[in-house]
């Protein structure tokens, strides 16, 4: 209880730099890999909140105790995590149990510059950064650590304010560009879908068209030559005069006339024979 009054008091750009001091203490033993050892039986999250509450609770001494690689080190660990669901659960008749002091630094942080819970770490940075100056100065090292009010309120939550403003801003920002890339992304898969689709319709007509040419070029090859026209009008006029000159003959001129036609006709069939003999 002691400690939580403790850092209840403090300014806020003490609380500040206590948790900037306790999440590179974290960050440090994640490079080194110190806790490694316990991700065999406990979820990788547990682990660090229990880390992190011993850095509160024990101070410098369980850090160097760890960084050596000491058992006693990793049996408080050990401890600590076991014990982390029991200090968190209410009593039987259902009075809360104390905060820890991790929540308890950053409820305080938050509390001090008007803030959510979650944002402290963001608020953490922008206070560091906007009183750099002031944290450097030789003067101002003792006052942090004794906890004193460096800042009127108005000054710490202005810039905390300022922070989470700029932040929402840009992650807006963010959230608009996303969003003109989605919709770039869908216009192009649209007009490559499209694409796509014109090309196959064109390709299918060119294919579909191909045969129907074929078939007029077949049909155009395979017309048939016109026959040569047979001169029929010689011969029927020879048949007129003939006929019209049997009528005025008699049995025996007629028997005579048909015998002489035959006779010519032999006499060009024989002609044309002796002609192919020739050829």
């Amino acid at each position: 209880m002691a400690r939580t009054a403790l850092i209840q008091d403090l300014g806020a750009i003490s609380v500040a730099v206590l948790l900037f001091t306790v999440n590179s203490t974290m960050e440090m033993l994640r490079i080194r890999m110190l806790l490694l050892v316990h991700q065999a039986n406990h979820a990788r999250a547990d682990i660090e909140l229990a880390c992190e509450e011993l850095v509160l609770t024990k101070g410098p001494k369980f850090v160097l105790d760890l960084s050596k690689d000491e058992a006693s080190a990793h049996n408080e660990l050990s401890l600590e995590i076991q014990q982390m669901d029991e200090r968190q659960t209410p009593d039987h008749d259902g009075t809360p149990k104390p905060m820890t002091l991790t929540a308890t630094l950053k409820r305080t942080l938050s509390g001090r510059c008007g803030c959510c819970v979650r944002d402290t770490v963001t608020v953490m940075y922008a206070l560091l950064f906007w009183n750099y100056d002031k944290i450097n100065m030789q003067e101002n090292v003792g006052r942090i650590i004794n906890g004193e009010q460096l800042l009127e309120p108005q000054g710490v939550v202005e810039p905390a304010h300022g922070f989470l403003a700029e932040r929402q801003r840009q992650e807006e920002r963010d959230k608009s560009r996303r969003v003109a890339q989605a919709d770039a992304d869908a216009d192009a898969d649209a007009h490559k879908t499209t694409s796509l689709e014109a090309g196959g319709r064109v390709v299918s007509e060119e294919r579909t068209s191909e045969p129907v040419r074929a078939d007029e070029a077949v049909q155009e090859t395979a017309e048939p030559e016109p026959e040569p026209e047979v001169d029929t009008a010689a011969d029927s006029d020879e048949d007129m005069s003939e006929a019209a000159a049997e009528e005025g003959m008699s049995l025996e001129e007629r028997m005579a006339n048909v015998k002489a036609t035959k006779q010519r006709h032999d006499s060009v069939i024989g002609s044309d024979d002796g002609a192919r003999d020739l050829a």
